[in-house]
């Protein structure tokens, strides 16, 4: 069982819809056509057909007779090749060879066009199959002319999604033009002036940044806290690129930073900046969950949009009476609990603040357990997370935590993912590999009496890269 904050889904890759007609073919002068053959899906192949009289000739292809539609395929790995992926449509979707149009491959993600009447069957074959080492994510867009599903509810929430980013955005630029360092710190929305004192690594691998003020004072009042997404910025580099990262501890004389990736630049600059940031990954997840909602078609995702929707109605299954596990639920609680165990799409159990609606659910939770399902329990903020976890496990279930370890409440962090691989060996290799690559950008950042030779300085941050390299794999 996993307990998250947040459900997000793989990232999407949109693109339009399109119908493939005639090979492609493009008219040229003196009787010669130019084709293009996307029969095979790979590379296309260019070549020359004569027709008599000047004419084109006479020819149909095979996708030309179908609509098609595109299929798209998430986390794949970086060495996944075209081959491949024609393989594992063949192999495992049963798919002939020649009816796998244009294969478009790039970043971890590939758009496929296959023939409409192959989709829902592609969708549920291949979606959740093994490619190579990474589980693969695949689902399908609705062809042209096929109405979406609660299009203009979901282009509504997306647009009033861009609003709301925008005007952080704006807000944050303003800010930073209007005041000076000093006056930003004083609103409470940056620290200025910070060295770095302490470099480490911890919380699921990720990079900490012990930061405190370059006179060594105590930090002054702050909205920082716990939790808050922040940018780390050199404090005089105008222009410079920021890193993002998390707040994971504050103190009175010390602020420290989780970072997602370690940069050279921190041996480059001596003083650094913490500007809040807005939470620009969460924003892109939204972005590309609703996106993902609108366009889904012959998929399990599709069927609980619609009914959520009201353009379906849900099913439930007839309710049986189970043992209770919390003697404590009264009669209403109980009802709520069966109700939503008989629920084959969805159940809503309403009610005012203090009615006891956390305890159903973690009694509707802890009877799913018993019944061998596998229940994934989120909640909009990470406090009501954090609630239904902490009760979870004081019940003796055996729940994991998924969500940045510096949102969580620091006595539940030993029970979240990040930190419970931490005592892995290939993780304490890891940490190793870091704490070397650290040593060597400030070797390489330091000022020596004799000079160094030509490139030496590259060469130490190039094998401090390549140690991180190592560490992240």
């Amino acid at each position: 069982m996993m307990v998250s904050d947040s459900y997000n889904g793989s990232q999407l890759l949109l693109c339009c819809a399109g119908h493939v007609s005639d090979a492609g073919r493009r008219p040229r002068e003196n009787g010669i056509d130019d084709e293009v053959d996307t029969s095979c899906g790979m590379d296309t192949a260019r070549r020359k057909t004569v027709s008599r009289g000047g004419r084109r000739p006479l020819r149909t292809s095979l996708q030309s007779l179908h609509p098609m539609i595109l299929l798209h395929l998430e986390s794949l790995s970086r060495q996944t090749t075209k081959s491949d992926l024609l393989a594992f449509l063949v192999s495992i979707g049963q798919l002939e060879r020649r009816r796998v149009g244009r294969i478009d491959l790039r970043a971890g993600e590939a758009v496929v066009e296959v023939p409409d009447d192959w989709q829902c069957r592609l969708v549920k074959t291949l979606d959740g199959q093994m490619l190579g080492d990474r589980r693969v994510r695949v689902w399908a867009e609705s062809p042209p002319g096929c109405e979406d599903a609660g299009g203009h509810h979901f282009e509504r929430l997306t647009h009033m999604l861009e609003l709301e980013s925008r005007a952080q955005v704006q807000e944050a630029t303003e800010r930073s033009r209007r005041l000076s360092p000093a006056d930003a710190e004083r609103t409470g929305t940056s620290l200025v002036d910070l060295i770095v004192a302490d470099e480490d690594t911890g919380l699921g691998g990720r990079y900490l940044l012990q930061l405190i003020k370059r006179k060594r004072s105590p930090l002054p009042w702050t909205r920082l806290g716990v939790g808050s997404p922040v940018v780390l910025s050199p404090h005089t580099g105008k222009g410079a690129a920021g890193h993002r990262g998390v707040v994971c501890e504050r103190a009175e004389g010390f602020l420290r930073v989780a970072l997602g990736s370690m940069s050279d630049a921190l041996a480059e600059h001596e003083t650094w900046r913490l500007d809040l940031s807005s939470d620009e990954i969460a924003v892109q997840r939204q972005r590309a969950a609703l996106q993902r909602a609108r366009l889904a078609r012959g998929e399990r995702l599709a069927e609980l949009r619609d009914i959520l929707l009201g353009q379906r109605m849900p099913e439930f299954d007839r309710e049986r009476e189970e043992p209770v596990l919390n003697p404590g639920l009264n009669d209403t609680q109980r009802q709520a609990v069966q109700f939503a165990l008989a629920a084959r799409d969805v159940a809503l159990i309403h009610g005012p603040p203090g009615t006891g609606k956390t305890t159903a659910v973690v009694e509707l939770i802890r009877r799913a357990i018993r019944r061998g399902e596998k229940v994934l329990a989120c909640a909009p903020s990470n406090l009501a997370v954090d609630n239904i976890f902490e009760r979870l496990l004081a019940a003796g279930e055996r729940a994991v935590r998924l969500g940045h370890p510096a949102r969580v409440m620091a006595d539940l962090r030993a029970h979240t993912l990040d930190l419970l691989v931490e005592n892995h060996p290939d993780v304490r290799l890891a940490r190793k590999l870091v704490k070397e690559a650290m040593g060597l950008f400030r070797q390489a950042g330091r000022y020596t009496r004799a000079k160094p030779l030509p490139g030496a300085r590259q060469e130490t941050r190039q094998e401090a890269r390549n140690l991180l390299a190592d560490a992240r794999r």
